[in-house]
């Protein structure tokens, strides 16, 4: 069973923001509650935090792996880890270049 701690998650997303860190982090969908394995590491580059329509803080980010701009819901977040010494930050300028 998995356990997210949401309010260590904004703390850490924040800084990550404001420093232009990636990070990488597991996304437990809904569905996948009753799942076994883990969910695959998902690298993003963050760039904000904000409300979603139905009241959950949602991560805004560059996704490395779909190569587009994501929203992913906090509650949704775990095993969340700077990726700053492996992985280059994409900035929202460049990504849509």
């Amino acid at each position: 069973m998995h356990v997210i701690d949401e309010e260590a998650n904004q703390t850490i997303l924040e800084a990550a923001i404001e420093k232009s860190i990636p990070v990488s982090f597991q996304y437990w969908k809904p569905a996948a509650a009753t799942i076994i394995d883990a969910p695959p590491r998902r690298l993003v580059s963050p760039y904000e935090l904000r409300e979603g329509k139905d009241g959950a803080m949602l991560l805004v980010c560059w996704s490395h792996g779909s190569e587009a701009i994501r929203a992913f819901k906090l509650p949704l977040i775990g095993g969340l880890r700077s990726e700053a010494e492996n992985e280059e930050f994409i900035h929202p300028v460049e990504a849509h270049a």
